[in-house]
């Protein structure tokens, strides 16, 4: 790894140690959100330390590769957008295992890449837990930018999504396609 990489990395995990939140950390964890190191920095904070580095791949990458939470989400940030390509999104899902990674995955880089809502409408019907989540997300995000964009079958879609998670007991799922339903029906 370069030395400014290495020096970068260093500088960002010293950062996160300043700005440790003890009692957000152990927060966490009592609601499950499982991570093997856990700060416990909340998201406006990383964006402020985001302001002290540079947007480059080679660095989000290298930080997404931890298994550190702030470390993923410093990544999310770092990434630029026109570099996130869909070629690059299953790299990205597999290193964001929990719902809150997903969602900010969803927010911050997915809904920019390029056929977003196309990307978007596939996954939402995925097998997988938490693709379909991004793509939930990823579709709410993108509607928000964009609220003349719509479809008649992604509302059937996410009509159908929505009665399917209702009855499924997942209540993450259900709620993100309830908001979902919701911002499609304020764009009619």
């Amino acid at each position: 790894m370069p030395d400014h990489l290495t020096q970068h990395l260093q500088h960002a995990h010293s950062l996160f140690r300043q700005h440790m939140n003890g009692v957000g950390a152990a927060s966490m964890r009592r609601k499950g959100l499982s991570y093997r190191i856990s700060y416990g920095i909340p998201l406006y904070e990383l964006q402020s330390i985001a302001r002290g580095f540079p947007t480059n791949e080679a660095l989000a990458l290298a930080l997404l590769a931890e298994d550190i939470r702030e470390s993923k989400l410093l990544a999310m940030l770092l990434m630029p957008k026109d570099a996130f390509t869909e070629e690059m999104i299953d790299r990205w899902l597999d290193a964001c295992r929990t719902t809150e990674l997903v969602e900010h995955l969803s927010k911050l880089l997915l809904q920019y890449i390029p056929n977003a809502a196309e990307w978007a409408e596939k996954a939402m019907t995925s097998d997988e837990r938490l693709r379909s989540l991004a793509g939930i997300q990823a579709m709410s995000a993108f509607l928000v930018r964009h609220p003349s964009w719509r479809s008649d079958y992604l509302r059937q879609q996410v009509e159908q999504l929505t009665a399917q998670y209702a009855t499924s007991g997942d209540d993450i799922l259900h709620h993100a396609a309830m908001n979902l339903l919701s911002r499609l029906t304020d764009i009619e």
